[in-house]
């Protein structure tokens, strides 16, 4: 993130919030939770740092 002309404050900030004020769930838990809702053919199709990208069709 630094890399990408984040700065070091910021950086500081966002390190210090996971566990506080957000808590990232694993792929395998948000693919479950997709499902659950109601969505198949998961597929996570993008990734960067606590960001994803989900693809999935919605089941009749």
């Amino acid at each position: 993130m630094l890399e990408a002309g984040i700065s070091q404050e910021e950086w500081e900030n966002f390190a210090a919030s996971i566990g506080c004020k957000c808590d990232p769930i694993s792929p395998l838990a948000m693919t479950a939770l997709l499902e659950e809702a109601g969505f198949t053919r998961v597929n996570r199709y993008f990734s960067s740092f606590l960001i994803e990208g989900y693809f999935a069709f919605r089941r009749d």
